[in-house]
């Protein structure tokens, strides 16, 4: 060290040593040049480093709550597994109940549709009785029952007792009628019961697709009115005016298809009087050329001429009828039925006063 310092200190310096002063000189300058890019480098770097720092830190806070978000999602999602796991099991509850209520549901189904079957086979059994009760009980309803191919076969034994012979049609329909007067007492009807209306409420089948009316009720009443077959007045010998007429209409088909061969015009002959509450019932033979033969065994009426039986112009003979039941009124109205011997199908031949029928037998 000692020998560094004299040296510097030597005021005699040789060439040599201005060089060396020069290059430590350049030497300082390029260390500085070096000291102040290391120290600008030196800055750069730590702002880069605080830069990078900061968004560690970030990244490291957005980690955090990432985990924190995470943690609650694994949370929710268990106790999700769990909520998860009691639905299933409540499924599985539902399921066997649904299965047993569906069973339920089916048998239930299956009963109500055999009740609603019942129902409607008893719905038809009021029906069936209504009509049954009806063909007692009313005068056209009671024309198949009444007026058929058996029942007027049954009259055979009746009409061959008349004394009936097939050269003689007219002495044969008064010898019916005089059967008939002679062996069927009169009576009245008694009071018949019947169902007056039904009362029908819709109910769906089984599986609601469709609706049907079943009878939920009735109304009844009584009718004096009861109308017998030609066997059971026959049988009974007895019968009120629609009994006897229709026996007489009976016999009398009889005898034309059976005895004599050949089946006239006959009608069955409502009639109405003009006191209100009064009906009868007889039997009209047109007769061709605008004649009449009214055969009438309930009232004791019977077309005569010289005392016997007989056609007279309509009109007149009309007036006549009318004037025999002068107790009741007269007569108001009439409505003549043909009824088939076979079927008992009817219809409606005319239907008006004395002057209106009379124009159509006319």
């Amino acid at each position: 060290m000692t020998l560094i310092e004299t040296s510097l200190k030597s005021p005699n310096l040789n060439r040599g040593g201005a060089s060396s002063t020069g290059a430590a000189v350049a030497l300082l300058l390029i260390v500085s040049a070096l000291a102040a890019g290391f120290a600008l480098y030196s800055f750069n770097l730590k702002g880069q480093l605080d830069e990078t720092r900061a968004a560690l830190d970030a990244q490291s806070a957005l980690a955090k709550s990432l985990q924190s978000q995470l943690s609650e999602a694994w949370s929710e999602s268990s106790s999700l597994r769990a909520e998860n796991l009691a639905l299933s099991a409540n499924l599985s509850l539902l399921s066997s109940d649904y299965s047993s209520l569906q069973s339920s549901y089916n048998a239930l189904q299956s009963r109500y549709s055999s009740a609603l079957s019942e129902y409607a086979e008893l719905s038809r059994s009021v029906e069936a009785t209504m009509d049954y009760i009806l063909s007692y009980a009313s005068l056209t309803e009671a024309f198949p029952r009444t007026i058929n191919d058996k029942e007027v076969k049954a009259t055979a034994s009746a009409v061959s007792s008349a004394g009936v012979t097939a050269s003689n049609t007219w002495a044969s329909y008064e010898r019916i009628y005089n059967y008939i007067k002679s062996r069927i007492t009169y009576v009245n009807d008694v009071e018949v019961p019947y169902i007056s209306r039904i009362q029908y409420v819709s109910l769906p089948d089984a599986g609601g697709r469709s609706w049907s009316q079943y009878a939920e009720s009735v109304s009844t009443g009584t009718w004096r009115n009861y109308v017998q077959s030609p066997s059971q007045t026959l049988k009974l010998e007895q019968g009120d005016c629609e009994d006897q007429a229709i026996l007489a209409y009976a016999m009398l088909k009889y005898y034309m298809k059976y005895v004599y061969g050949t089946e006239y015009s006959l009608y069955l002959a409502y009639i109405e009087f003009n006191s209100a509450d009064s009906a009868h019932l007889a039997v009209f033979i047109p007769v061709q050329g605008g004649n009449l033969c009214v055969l009438d065994p309930a009232g004791s009426y019977l077309t005569r001429s010289w005392g016997s039986i007989a056609s007279k112009p309509a009109a007149q003979e009309l007036s006549s009828y009318s004037a025999w039941w002068s107790d009741e009124g007269g007569i108001a109205k009439i409505t003549l039925y043909s009824v088939s011997a076979t079927t008992g199908s009817y219809y409606v031949a005319a239907e008006g006063t004395l002057s209106q029928v009379a124009a159509h037998l006319s």
